[in-house]
């Protein structure tokens, strides 16, 4: 957000700036929850025998 808020500064552009980081960051949590999931499905194999 640091990065964001100069780049946004230096070019007055702020809404763009962080809209480009919001997704960026909606990009990574996605990600995230996918391997929990899977890791969560992998894990529980053991108990459901």
């Amino acid at each position: 957000m640091g990065a964001t808020q100069k780049e946004a500064a230096g070019s007055f552009l702020y809404f763009e700036a962080f809209i480009v980081a919001a997704i960026m960051y909606w990009i990574v949590v996605e990600m995230l929850s996918k391997l929990q999931h899977y890791l969560e499905i992998r894990l529980n194999k053991a108990y459901s025998r």
